[in-house]
Formats: C-alpha cells, sequence, structure tokens
C-alpha cells in the first residue's frame, strides 16, 4: 500500500487524470509491470479498493468529525491508524481545502543586519537570546505580527537588510529560507542538534537533525519564541510551495502527525540507543541469566540519558533505584518511551 501510495503521488505531480484505469496503470508501473510481486491487474484491484476506502472516508466521515479532536474518540483512532491507507488525492485535497478556508491577506517587513548575524557566526557565538542570527532577529520582529497575515498566498513579508540596497522581488526571500535554514543546522542556535547517529557516524540518517530536547520551551522563553517561529515558518512554506531546505528527523514528522512511534524510529536518529533497549527487554534469548546481569549491571538505575546528554529519571527517585533482573523489561520499556518522547 505504502509503494502504490507513493506511485499515485508521483502520478499526480505529473499529471491530473484520475481515476486509473489498468491502461494507465501499467503505464506508470513500467517495463516490469509489476508493483513488488504483484501484478498490474492485482495493483488495479487494490488500487480501486482504495479508492472507494478513500471516497467513504471524503463522503461520509470527514465531513461530521472535528480532525483537531480524531485521538479523543475510539472512532478517531480508528481513522488515524488507516490513514496510510487513503489515497494522496484525498489527502491532499482536504489539505487545499483547509488552507483556502483559512487563507487571508497582508505583509509585513522584516529588517535584518546580516553583518551581525556574520560576525556571530564567525565568532562561534550561539545565540542563546536569539537576537544575533538572521533566524532570531526574524523571530524577534514576528512575535508583533498578527497571525493572518502568515496565511497569505502571496509572500506574507519582504526581507530587507541594513545597509544593502534593493527590494525584495522573491530573490531576497528565498535567500532568506537558505540562510535561516543554514543556521538552524548550525552550533549558532539551540533550536536543533545533531542526532548521537550523526555526531557518531553510524546508522541511517546521519544528516537528521532533532529538536533539541533541552532548550527552554517555558512561556515566555526565547526557545519559545523561536521554536514557535520555525513552526509559522513551516506553515507558510506549506502553503505556498516554498522550500525550507531542513533535514529532519523522521520521529519529528512523525511527532508533528501524532503517529505512533517504535524501535525503528528510535534508531533512525540513535542505533546505539535502540540496541540497548533490544538488549534490556530481550535478556532470556540473548543467553543473560540472572547471574550475569547481576555481574555487569549492577550499577544500572532507572535513568536514560537523552539526545542533549541530559540524564532523566525514568521513574520516581530513578536515580536511587536498582534495576532488577526481572525488571530489565519495565526499564527498556521505560527508556525507549523517554526517547522517542523526549523532544515533545
Amino acid at each position: 500500500d505504502e509503494a502504490l501510495s507513493q506511485l499515485l503521488q508521483r502520478a499526480m505531480e505529473s499529471s491530473s487524470i484520475q481515476p486509473l484505469n489498468l491502461a494507465q496503470l501499467r503505464g506508470l508501473l513500467g517495463e516490469a509491470g509489476t508493483l513488488g510481486s504483484h501484478d498490474a491487474r492485482s495493483v488495479h484491484v487494490r488500487y480501486n479498493l482504495l479508492r472507494g476506502l478513500s471516497a467513504l472516508v471524503a463522503n461520509d466521515v470527514l465531513p461530521f468529525v472535528d480532525v483537531q479532536r480524531l485521538r479523543s474518540a475510539p472512532h478517531g483512532r480508528l481513522l488515524l491508524a488507516c490513514r496510510q491507507f487513503l489515497l494522496p488525492e484525498l489527502r491532499d485535497s482536504s489539505l487545499r481545502d483547509a488552507m483556502e478556508r483559512t487563507s487571508n491577506s497582508g505583509e509585513e517587513s522584516l529588517h535584518l543586519d546580516r553583518a551581525l548575524a556574520l560576525q556571530c557566526r564567525d565568532a562561534g557565538t550561539v545565540d542563546t537570546a536569539g537576537d544575533l542570527t538572521i533566524f532570531g532577529q526574524a523571530a524577534r520582529q514576528a512575535v508583533r505580527w498578527p497571525s493572518k497575515v502568515l496565511r497569505s498566498q502571496a509572500p506574507p513579508f519582504r526581507v530587507r537588510y541594513r545597509d544593502e540596497p534593493g527590494q525584495d522581488s522573491g530573490g531576497v526571500y528565498r535567500d532568506f529560507l537558505d540562510t535561516i535554514a543554514d543556521e538552524l543546522m548550525s552550533p549558532q542556535l539551540q533550536v536543533l542538534i545533531r542526532s548521537p547517529n550523526q555526531t557518531a557516524n553510524i546508522g541511517e540518517h546521519r544528516d537528521a537533525w532533532l529538536l533539541n530536547p533541552a532548550l527552554d520551551v517555558s512561556p515566555g522563553s526565547q526557545g519559545r519564541r523561536m521554536l514557535h517561529f520555525l513552526g509559522q515558518i513551516m506553515g507558510v512554506c506549506l502553503r505556498r510551495g516554498d522550500v525550507l531546505p531542513l533535514c529532519l528527523s523522521q520521529v519529528v514528522w512523525k511527532g508533528l502527525l501524532c503517529e505512533e512511534l517504535g524501535e525503528d524510529d528510535l534508531a533512525s536518529f540513535d542505533l546505539a540507543a535502540v540496541e540497548n533497549v533490544r538488549q534490556w527487554g530481550r535478556l532470556g534469548p540473548l543467553g543473560i541469566d540472572r547471574d550475569t546481569f547481576c555481574s555487569f549491571f549492577e550499577d544500572l538505575r532507572f535513568v536514560a540519558t537523552d539526545s542533549a546528554e541530559q540524564e532523566r529519571e525514568l521513574v520516581d527517585r530513578g536515580r536511587q533505584l536498582s534495576v532488577s533482573f526481572e525488571q530489565a523489561p519495565r526499564f527498556a520499556k521505560l527508556m525507549l518511551q523517554m526517547r522517542l518522547e523526549e523532544s515533545r
């Protein structure tokens, strides 16, 4: 189903032909004429089944539910669990409808000091206050903007740099997006951090960045202001089709979508941690008995380290509680949960 969804997504980007008949589907499948181990005819049957499901959801479910509260009811959770079976045309049309209903107009201006940002970069300064980098300066100014401005289909703001002549006709705006992405994926800002896989150069997705679990996001904090602005910029790009070239871990995107997370997601950003989780959860199959466990792990406590190298208690008074042989699977489960939710 995932491969079929990706195939249909590519078809939608190059053509608006819907629905697809068998001949058109064969054309999409190419010379092989198959999708995995399935031939064109069986793929077409599955396609029509998913089309029927998508039509049912579109006509008889979505008009009667609040999509923001789906997790609060059993039928909503069931719908979320089935969303990977919904065709791209339904997901895309629902998003377009929501954006059109909330569209607005307006324009603001950003007055930025590029020289100040370059000095910050060259000096290796960490912009903890969010007033030196281009991103930090912009986030501070955007606090005063009415939210409706960011729902514009036109560029919601023009960018002007101090002591730099010229008008923003689009190029300066795009350069701004590239610049703030570079700053976010650097030591200059603390909004994002390198994944443990990237730091250790192991596993997959070594270029991915994570939300910083050590960032102070308390009300009124600089971290909360900058994180809020990042969300606003992502929303602007989603509405307009602009590109914000950030390389974020899959756990960030799945977290935004409230999707279920598991061991594979932890492995995507911290392979070493997931190997530990699997070890604690499967002592028997690994041949680790009680005596061996007590010999090697007598100092193990109910604490674990997150991606920002902060030690976190997994239970109340976890630093004082030893992990017994029988409690190892529970320790593994708690560690996995903490790591997957460390930035929420």
